[in-house]
């Protein structure tokens, strides 16, 4: 397949992507209010200083760019960054400088990327991980504006996915001038099984800077739950509440000196969460309502948006989300970071070699089951783990993370100052 193929496909399907969309703005799963931006209109006007463009899909790849983004605005470059979730928009908001830009990704179809193209103009393209549009990065690469992909990754399931559309992925990953790899792996797949050359590896996820939180909430908090250990599983998906919600009830029984804190990686999925923890007839509160834990509280939903980092300075154990179902995992890197024992589930492989760093330094428990996960927050409580020696090894794991985003971000400047 060539792009006119992709184009072709795409103008087929097109009824078909505008009922989806159409029913994820009714659904509340869209920004309504924005949606324009997905079809390239923008109230907001190009700024006049050089301006480089960064694509992240979403919240997680959003934070891993920040080191790079604050390093262009320190040299006088204006940011526009794009996303295509709500939640991640949020995150642009609340946490980057007011010199950067958020706008919605246009959907990929030809004349909504030039369209877009055309009112910002950037002069340089930063994508991540493996967001690969092809007419947005063949339009991008035609006006002969820099292109690099950052975290670069390429699943054997994606590759599997992309060869129904024969050498299109080799063709469209041809269009960066420089790709880094997230990690040695993607690395091989990319040039032993795509054939594309591979400048370099580095997650930036290692470099990403300690959460912060509120200090003040952090004290009324615990207040709260003073005298209780926290659990807190962070970032879970639909299957994940039920499981850990029936271990905990176990836990529970032998010990009342604890509260389970559940957040939710999509905080809109709320009905369902309280629903299992009806089942189980615990007593909650709702943080989405502004509710604080009660004396008697046994699981606080922890449904807001932004307060990772005040959730995780406040809990003694975190249950990492997205590895106890077929996700693939999520940062780990943000608990180590304020020295948390850390338990995750058999499904990581997204997150694979950091995961087998942090075991080969004894910094993480995995848990192969629902009954294992029963067991190790037995055995930590009662301190059979020891805990602290865990909590400890994670934080020491994350203070070796050599940061090369300056390598990076040189790298992009020279090859930029040379075109």
């Amino acid at each position: 397949m060539n792009i006119k193929g992709y184009n072709f496909l795409i103008l087929i399907l097109s009824p078909f992507i505008t009922i989806f969309y159409f029913l994820r703005v009714i659904t509340g799963k869209e920004d309504g209010k924005r949606f324009l931006e997905k079809i390239s209109y923008t109230n907001k006007k190009k700024p006049d200083n050089k301006l480089v463009w960064f694509h992240a899909c979403s919240v997680g790849e959003t934070k891993s760019i920040y080191i790079l983004v604050k390093k262009f605005i320190a040299d006088n470059y204006e940011v526009l960054i794009t996303t295509n979730t709500r939640l991640s928009s949020v995150y642009v908001n609340d946490n980057f400088s007011k010199k950067v830009y958020h706008q919605y990704l246009p959907l990929d179809f030809n004349l909504f990327t030039k369209r877009f193209l055309r009112h910002w103009n950037p002069s340089m393209a930063i994508f991540t991980e493996s967001e690969l549009w092809p007419n947005l990065i063949n339009n991008t690469c035609k006006l002969n504006i820099p292109l690099f992909l950052v975290q670069a990754r390429i699943s054997n399931s994606s590759l599997r996915k992309w060869k129904v559309m024969g050498s299109f992925l080799k063709t469209t990953l041809n269009n960066f001038n420089l790709i880094i790899a997230k990690s040695d792996s993607d690395k091989e797949i990319m040039e032993n099984k795509i054939g594309i050359k591979i400048s370099g590896v580095s997650d930036l996820k290692f470099c990403a800077p300690k959460l912060k939180f509120d200090t003040k909430k952090k004290r009324l908090l615990l207040e709260k739950i003073k005298g209780k250990n926290v659990i807190s599983a962070i970032s879970t998906h639909a299957g994940e509440e039920k499981v850990i919600l029936e271990s905990f009830k176990q836990l529970y029984k032998k010990n009342k000196s604890l509260i389970l804190m559940i957040q939710p990686r999509h905080p809109n999925r709320r009905n369902d969460i309280l629903n299992e923890i009806e089942k189980e007839k615990f007593i909650f509160q709702q943080r989405s309502k502004n509710q604080l834990p009660s004396l008697d509280a046994q699981v606080y939903l922890f449904d807001t948006f932004g307060e990772s980092g005040l959730l995780i300075s406040i809990s003694n154990v975190i249950i990492l989300g997205g590895t106890f179902v077929p996700i693939g995992g999520h940062n780990l890197i943000e608990a180590a970071q304020f020295s948390k024992s850390i338990i995750i589930g058999p499904y990581y492989n997204k997150i694979k070699e950091i995961v087998e760093l942090f075991k080969k330094n004894n910094a993480v428990i995995i848990s192969n089951n629902i009954s294992d996960l029963y067991l190790m927050l037995f055995n930590i409580f009662n301190k059979k783990i020891n805990s602290k020696i865990l909590a400890s090894n994670a934080r020491k794991v994350t203070l070796s993370f050599e940061d090369n985003s300056h390598i990076i971000y040189k790298k992009m400047k020279e090859y930029n100052a040379n075109t």
